[in-house]
């Protein structure tokens, strides 16, 4: 279109297509937000989790026997 219109100085739009414009992505804020959060949440259970393990671990190594 722009070279037609450079060389005749009419715009010839006769084999322009019309494509609707979607400006909704795919992933939106409040998505973005919740992911880093829950995988935070996940890691500080499972940091929770492994030092109980150790914990209860060295607890029974002392126990006497």
């Amino acid at each position: 279109m722009l070279t037609s219109f450079y060389t005749t100085g009419a715009a010839d739009d006769s084999l322009y297509t019309y494509l609707l414009m979607d400006f909704k992505p795919a992933m939106r804020f409040p998505l973005l937000a919740k992911i880093p959060l829950s995988t935070g949440i996940l890691l500080l259970i499972a940091l929770g989790w492994a030092a109980w393990g150790i914990i209860r671990e060295v607890r029974l190594k002392s126990r006497p026997a």
